[in-house]
């Protein structure tokens, strides 16, 4: 089986990117409004705020599209490999 990576790196993008939209909101819940948060510090521009919220969409589907490219690729890479050494066999 392979994956379809333009697939897997779109998919994966979306759900990070929602992610890190319903992090922000969620700290926006619990009190936190311009603290020093992990977020704030490795996404420059996210802020716990309604348009922090959506920079944090936009870092997160990116990031995400990035990382599940690779992982896409990676997997289809070593199922490559794996199929082969089964027809060696």
């Amino acid at each position: 089986m392979r994956f379809n990576i333009r697939a897997f790196a779109i998919s994966s993008g979306l759900i990070y990117g929602f992610v890190l939209l319903v992090s922000t909101w969620w700290l926006m819940g619990r009190g936190y409004s311009n603290q020093e948060t992990l977020l704030s510090m490795v996404y420059p521009g996210l802020t716990i705020s309604p348009l922090g919220s959506l920079f944090g969409l936009v870092y997160g589907f990116f990031d995400g599209v990035i990382i599940g490219a690779l992982f896409g690729w990676l997997y289809n890479h070593l199922a490559k490999a794996s199929i082969i050494n089964e027809e060696l066999k």
